[in-house]
């Protein structure tokens, strides 16, 4: 009887080992899908962080530019360029302005009604332009929207001029889209997509910055204060953040 004590004694420690090595592997397979699963909770949670610093990011952007030109807007010397419709006078507003606002590739100073569709001009100007002025000029609360010149996307801005609280004229600036992500295109991972939305129509992609989009998260979209722009992020978290 002693053998078969022994190899019961043999089969029960045989045993007991299996059933703790089985415990172990159990144990190591749920944290394993445990910290799988906080990984891909912190990973969404990035995701969203960085989507939301971004939106907040170009809400400020815009919001300075609109800023910039209404203080522009606000020289004595426009006011006094409209007042008179000197056109040689205009010119050299114009010129001066672009000169000193950053990011401009061209200002265009007019007065009342006086705004009209040439597409001959560089850049064209466009209905989608000439409507923006006629809002300016019935005091429209107004955004910046997207143009395609020629293949080309560029933002305008317009802002009313006034003298004594009077709207003479419309300060309408081009500026180069980069003026709206200069702040974050050092800092993003993936893509940062801007689209415009105006009307019924079809959105378009007017911007890109950024790296490559990433396969493996779907894109996070945030709406901007601008009405027709939507604000979409492609976050590559295959970097350390």
């Amino acid at each position: 009887m002693p053998g078969k004590q022994n190899e019961l004694t043999t089969f029960g420690t045989i045993a007991f080992a299996g059933l703790a090595g089985g415990t172990v592997v159990a144990i190591l397979i749920a944290i394993f899908v445990m910290n799988s699963a906080i990984n891909s909770d912190h990973i969404k949670a990035m995701i969203n962080s960085n989507a939301d610093s971004y939106q907040q990011q170009m809400n400020i952007r815009v919001g300075q530019l609109v800023s910039q030109l209404t203080n522009l807007a606000e020289n004595p010397r426009l006011v006094q360029t409209l007042s008179t419709n000197d056109a040689a006078a205009k010119a050299v507003e114009e010129t001066a302005l672009t000169a000193q606002i950053p990011d401009a590739v061209r200002v265009r100073i007019f007065g009342l009604n006086e705004a009209e569709v040439d597409r001959s001009a560089i850049p064209p100007f466009s209905f989608t332009s000439l409507d923006l002025v006629n809002r300016v000029e019935a005091d429209e609360t107004v955004y910046p929207e997207a143009i395609n010149a020629n293949g080309r996307w560029i933002m305008s801005v317009a802002t009313p001029v006034r003298n004594n609280q009077r709207i003479i004229g419309t300060l309408f600036v081009y500026l180069e889209m980069t003026a709206l992500t200069r702040m974050i295109e050092n800092h993003v991972r993936g893509e940062i997509l801007l689209q415009q939305k105006v009307g019924s129509a079809t959105e378009q992609n007017i911007l890109a910055t950024g790296g490559s989009k990433v396969t493996g998260y779907p894109a996070t979209v945030r709406d901007l204060d601008n009405p027709a722009l939507p604000l979409i992020e492609w976050a590559d978290y295959r970097s350390p953040l």
